[in-house]
């Protein structure tokens, strides 16, 4: 039984699966959710089907999470709050200096008109190692930049 066991936490990691539980960009935005940086109590994020699935969580750590398809969608909400958001966007893996990562990168977005404006408020880079034992990513740390 132990011996089971042993083998079941070893063979699980992080995988870019969108369609997964346990996908690194889940992770990531777990990590900017539990981020003491974030004092929001709600995020508005922007959909893409490339790192994320229609099912995730729409409450991640007290933060309720907004999923934005479509700059339609994106432009009505910052209409219905008096002119701007803060919107979450989620970029693809990275692999750079040995180091696999996940950025997630909160915008201020304005709109004129029909044309929506950003405003880039920092980075919160989510640094992943692969594991070739498990077949997996782990996470490692994340770290804050221009903020």
């Amino acid at each position: 039984m132990t011996i089971l066991l042993s083998i079941t936490a070893q063979s699980q990691g992080l995988t870019t699966d969108v369609r997964s539980d346990e996908n690194i960009y889940l992770n990531a935005l777990k990590e900017y959710c539990n981020s003491p940086e974030i004092s929001a109590t709600a995020i508005n994020v922007q959909f893409d089907s490339t790192v994320m699935w229609y099912d995730w969580p729409k409450k991640i750590n007290n933060v309720n999470i907004n999923y934005l398809d479509g700059s339609s969608e994106i432009l009505k909400q910052i209409k219905a709050n008096k002119g701007s958001i803060i919107l979450v966007k989620i970029v693809p893996l990275q692999y750079k200096k040995e180091k696999f990562f996940v950025n997630v990168i909160p915008f201020l977005a304005t709109a004129k008109g029909k044309n929506i404006d950003m405003v880039n408020g920092g980075v919160l880079s989510v640094i992943f190692n692969y594991n070739d034992e498990i077949k997996g990513f782990v996470f490692s740390e994340n770290k804050w930049s221009g903020t």
